[in-house]
């Protein structure tokens, strides 16, 4: 029990003691045949569970007390502990505080009442009890004036039959105006009902549709997307699917870079640029989100973490599916500091990365529902990406020289094509390791390979980003430099050869230099840079041709 909800039992319990004194128990004359009935109807009326809302149960039980008001206070006294055997309330204190805030609202209502004679009396009683139910109730939850309205609307339906049972002698007809008045509860209460369902399958159908919108739309993306694709173009559409969709306010795509053992952010919705800088330059390990992934949070490929996981005492179910009823349930309600994280995952089923989703526009945790659909475009969105990785592991194989991981042969005439179309302004330079047979002969093939790989790292890390690298084969290698003149190229590649020194200071190279200038075919561009290094070596090796 809360601190402001014991406020109020400690003062209804002094309240109910103080009207207490009211009741004249030396004047009790209760007639069997009446108090069987009351109680009966009090405990039916009592256990209609009437909801506006899940947590907004209305006042159902003014049936059985209007009639007790009719018969007198004495049995309003005895009528209230009805109310502590309703069904379902498991608690002793629960059943306790049920009790005290009907008996305090419908004795006092009823002592003020009294002072007034019939129809008036009925009236204001009822009225009276309304107005002192909301006002316990309200101390506890927030003033809702449509659930009021609703309630007093049904109470005053109870004024005309339970005046014809003041005026009316014969006691038959007595307990059938009675039996009108619970039959008009049940019927309010079958209304209502009904609305709250009717309101529900407008929520599921709306549910219903949105999914279909996610799922087409999604679908649309698949046959858009092709593996030569980055699979960051799959990451940003699903970002913007459950951004625009699913009604997130905040969405984040991160992947895992094991090496550095760190999360690197890819795509956003919903964030601004500099927020977006912020998170992307703030370190964040992979350790510290794992740590995050419990078991007893995890929903399919999900997991929602309440309170950011620092309530360890509060257990949350999912509810299996959006209905009226969730929004004034404190449970369903968002957090700020709530978390609802999807994984992305390999083929080998290990997460590789994960979607984070905040502030959902409804102001509601999660559903079951929801989560399933989360779980689908992550599901969708993890095998495209293991495609793409294949297809890039298939491409990096066939592009890529197995020892030196350099550009092959192969590339190096697929991008010559590409060049020649585009028309790009070009130098080649061509490498031909001198004297390379010699080392190998010397120290093995092994050290000759270490030899090579070393190279070729440094030829990696020194060229700019729009050029590139090749192994021609053996011990010859090739360099494309965008935009400049044979003259330049020169220049950059003196710098490269003052470095290999570093490696080993025997290693030199023969050199041959050609640009778009001298031809537009850039394959005889590549024959003219090789017949230059052949030169180069004929003249004496370690030296450039231009």
């Amino acid at each position: 029990m809360d601190k402001r909800k014991k406020v109020v039992y400690y003062i209804l319990i002094i309240t109910g003691i103080l009207l207490t004194s009211y009741i004249p128990f030396e004047k009790f004359n209760i007639e069997f045949k009446y108090l069987i009935p009351l109680f009966l109807i009090t405990y039916i009326s009592d256990n209609l569970k009437i909801y506006w809302r899940y947590d907004r149960r209305l006042v159902s039980n003014i049936v059985g007390f209007t009639f007790s008001f009719i018969l007198g206070l004495p049995y309003i006294f005895l009528n209230s502990f009805i109310t502590f055997f309703r069904l379902k309330k498991s608690s002793l204190n629960g059943r306790l505080y049920v009790f005290l805030v009907y008996y305090n609202t419908y004795i006092l209502s009823a002592i003020i009442a009294y002072k007034f004679d019939g129809i008036l009396s009925i009236f204001l009683f009822l009225t009276l009890s309304k107005i002192f139910n909301s006002i316990i109730m309200n101390t506890l939850k927030t003033f809702d004036f449509n659930i009021f309205l609703l309630e007093y609307l049904h109470f005053l339906t109870l004024i005309p039959f339970s005046y014809f049972y003041l005026i009316s002698d014969q006691y038959i007809i007595k307990m059938a105006l009675i039996t009108v008045n619970l039959l008009l509860s049940i019927l309010y209460y079958l209304l209502i009902k009904l609305k709250n369902e009717k309101n529900d399958e407008i929520i599921k159908n709306q549910r219903l549709q949105k999914f279909n919108e996610i799922t087409l739309k999604f679908s649309n993306i698949l046959k858009q997307f092709s593996v030569k694709d980055t699979e960051y173009f799959v990451l940003d559409e699903i970002a913007k699917i459950i951004h625009s969709q699913l009604k997130y306010k905040h969405v984040l795509i991160s992947m895992f870079d094991f090496k550095k053992n760190t999360v690197e952010r890819i795509t956003q919705k919903g964030l601004s640029e500099n927020d977006f800088n912020k998170i992307k330059n703030k370190r964040v390990s992979i350790d510290k989100i794992m740590n995050l992934l419990d078991i007893s949070n995890k929903y399919l490929e999900t997991y929602f973490i309440p309170n950011n996981g620092n309530d360890k005492d509060y257990l949350f179910s999912l509810r299996n599916e959006v209905n009226i009823n969730d929004s004034l349930k404190p449970s369903n309600l968002w957090r700020y500091d709530d978390l609802l994280l999807i994984t992305l995952k390999n083929d080998m089923n290990d997460i590789i990365g994960y979607i984070s989703c905040d502030e959902p526009e409804s102001g509601l945790r999660p559903t079951k529902e929801e989560l399933n659909i989360l779980t689908v475009l992550t599901q969708l969105a993890s095998i495209t990406l293991e495609n793409s990785y294949k297809y890039d592991e298939v491409i990096n194989i066939a592009e890529r020289d197995g020892l030196t991981k350099l550009y092959n042969h192969s590339k190096l005439f697929s991008d010559l094509k590409l060049f020649e179309k585009d028309g790009k302004n070009i130098s080649i330079a061509f490498f031909d390791m001198d004297n390379f047979k010699s080392f190998n002969d010397n120290y093995g093939h092994l050290e000759g390979d270490k030899i090579l790989k070393k190279i070729s790292k440094l030829f990696k890390n020194n060229i700019r980003d729009n050029d590139r690298v090749y192994r021609y084969g053996g011990d010859e290698f090739v360099f494309i430099f965008n935009n400049i003149k044979k003259d330049k190229s020169k220049d950059i590649i003196k710098r490269f050869i003052e470095k290999t020194s570093s490696i080993n200071s025997n290693i030199t190279f023969s050199i041959g230099i050609a640009d778009s200038s001298e031809t537009s075919k850039y394959k005889e561009l590549l024959d003219l840079a090789d017949k230059r290094a052949y030169k180069s070596k004929k003249l004496g090796k370690d030296r450039i041709t231009i």
